[in-house]
């Protein structure tokens, strides 16, 4: 049996627009496995992407726990949870947020930098991922001469070059046509069957969700898992 990697139970999160009180997660439960592969879908609005935050570590629930590697995950000070956020969890979304001022091999190499990787030893890590994802000839080229699929290629590679033991996409091919998108969903199951990464994808796209193992439905708040017949 696997280690469980991240426990989410009785999660709830209301926001406030006026004086209307939004009440988004009402008691969402998970468990997660090492190497698992889960999508969770449900509709815009249904509070996906709060779910996901709160998992990993970006924002705290008003009530509930999140476990991780059997730790408390909102038990740590901010400057701990940037630590994790930077070491332990990679972060995929839909709009790539790579920074402009940068070229695509310093966009890959951050996380390792911010890490105190050496610069020489950071730079060669992401060569040699850009050349599996043939980029290679795009590497000093600045974010805003790539196409969408190239970008949406290079945020999953700083993602996960600091090889995170959880991999969080928020509808990460939301902005893409359906080739790019097969691009990153094969991306995705390559990191999961070759290098064993965990990893959660939010989505409404139903044909994106079919890649995950397992399939969550968020309804009114919870999680009900869905078993294929």
């Amino acid at each position: 049996m696997n280690n469980i990697l991240l426990l989410a139970s009785n999660i709830h999160k209301s926001f406030h627009s006026g004086n209307e009180e939004i009440r988004v997660l009402l008691g969402a439960d998970l468990s997660i496995e090492e190497g698992d592969f889960v999508s969770i879908n449900g509709p815009s609005g249904s509070g996906k992407s709060t779910l996901l935050h709160i998992l990993g570590g970006l924002q705290h629930p008003d009530k509930g726990k999140v476990v991780l590697d059997g730790k408390p995950l909102y038990s740590h000070s901010d400057r701990e949870l940037a630590e994790i956020r930077n070491e332990k969890i990679g972060f995929i979304f839909q709009f790539h947020y790579l920074l402009s001022d940068f070229t695509v091999i310093e966009n890959v190499m951050i996380p390792l930098l911010i890490k105190g990787k050496r610069k020489k030893e950071a730079q060669e890590k992401a060569k040699e991922l850009l050349s599996m994802v043939d980029l290679t000839n795009r590497a000093h080229h600045r974010p805003k001469t790539l196409s969408g699929g190239e970008r949406q290629r290079v945020a999953v590679l700083r993602a996960v070059i600091n090889e995170p033991s959880l991999l969080l996409a928020d509808e990460p091919t939301g902005d893409l046509d359906w080739a790019h998108t097969n691009t990153i969903l094969q991306m995705l199951t390559d990191l999961n069957i070759n290098k064993g990464m965990t990893i959660i994808i939010v989505t409404h796209n139903k044909r994106v969700a079919k890649i995950a193992k397992k399939t969550y439905n968020l309804i009114e708040g919870r999680l009900e898992e869905k078993n294929e017949m």
